[in-house]
């Protein structure tokens, strides 16, 4: 799974995680170790699985 459009591109081995949007339904997965996070709110009919305690306290 995941998208090989960036899977290529170098920078997917060199981060812990890799968060986006713009997609209609959640996801979590791997792309080797990256873990790869959606977790879209959008409309109540439209996106179920949507999951408001998920939280990432990322530190800089």
């Amino acid at each position: 799974m995941g998208n090989p459009s960036h899977s290529g591109d170098g920078l997917v081995p060199r981060v812990d995680y890799w968060f986006h949007g713009h997609v209609h339904a959640p996801t979590d997965y791997r792309i080797g170790t990256t873990r790869v996070v959606c977790n879209p709110h959008g409309y109540a009919d439209e996106v179920p699985g949507f999951d408001p305690r998920l939280i990432f306290d990322i530190e800089s």
